[in-house]
């Protein structure tokens, strides 16, 4: 029955209006308002250059600006809290960084300013190490020469991370609790590293509204269904559906 549940869930996350209209990143669009916004021609390189030194596969941090910014160097989102191309949070910035002035012409060009796209890039990178680190328990591994070349395990890596990026990491710490919990309580062997389970369970929400009791109401990081469709509709789009 659970199955049966969790696959109706997902159907109805897969017909919504936003999952559906999302488009794939288009590169030389982002390049194009990177070189406008940001006065840079080679940012491109740049932010694969930096890429590489972190381990962070570059196709898929550039299909992650795409859905942050789209490469506006300008760019402020969640009420002026996320700064820039990457949409780097204000909080946990270390002492040399700052949020300038959005009306502040020279900020783009000030390295101390979030909005300056190298800054933003570096801060950018420092967090989604961070997160895959705690989501994984290990830092990234250097990447192949290209994204179509990365292995189905480390693909789901990068997924945990990604979503901890987006919406969270107490979210996807949740799933996985969820379905430790499932598995005692009602003697199954759901594996919560495989990411096909983990982002089923993400969706406790819609099971609810299924009607269905496979939780308690006791847990600690609630959202909306909209909220995980979201996060969802994000980290698929970055990465990509092989199965």
């Amino acid at each position: 029955q659970l199955k049966q549940d969790l696959e109706s869930v997902l159907a109805k996350v897969e017909q919504t209006k936003q999952y559906r209209a999302s488009k794939r990143p288009q590169p030389a669009q982002v390049a194009e308002k990177l070189a406008r916004t940001c006065g840079k021609s080679d940012m491109v390189q740049t932010i694969v250059a930096e890429c590489k030194k972190a381990n962070v596969p570059p196709e898929l941090f550039l299909a992650m600006l795409q859905q942050e910014s789209g490469g506006d160097c300008l760019a402020m989102g969640d009420d002026g809290t996320s700064v820039g191309i990457f949409q780097v949070s204000r909080t946990g910035l270390p002492a040399s960084v700052e949020v300038c002035s959005p009306n502040d012409a020279s900020a783009v060009a000030n390295p101390k300013c979030l909005q300056n796209p190298l800054t933003n890039l570096r801060e950018g990178i420092r967090m989604i190490t961070s997160k895959f680190k705690s989501v994984n328990d290990r830092l990234p591994a250097p990447p192949p020469k290209s994204w179509a070349e990365t292995n189905p395990a480390t693909r789901d890596l990068w997924r945990k991370a990604i979503t901890a990026y987006n919406g969270g990491q107490a979210y996807v710490f949740q799933a996985y609790n969820d379905i430790e919990a499932f598995n005692k309580t009602h003697k199954t062997n759901y594996d919560p590293h495989n990411w096909e389970v983990r982002r089923l369970f993400m969706f406790r929400m819609g099971l609810a509204e299924n009607g269905s009791n496979y939780f308690s109401n006791n847990y600690r990081w609630k959202r909306s269904k909209e909220n995980a469709i979201s996060n969802l509709t994000y980290t698929e789009l970055a990465v990509g559906r092989e199965r």
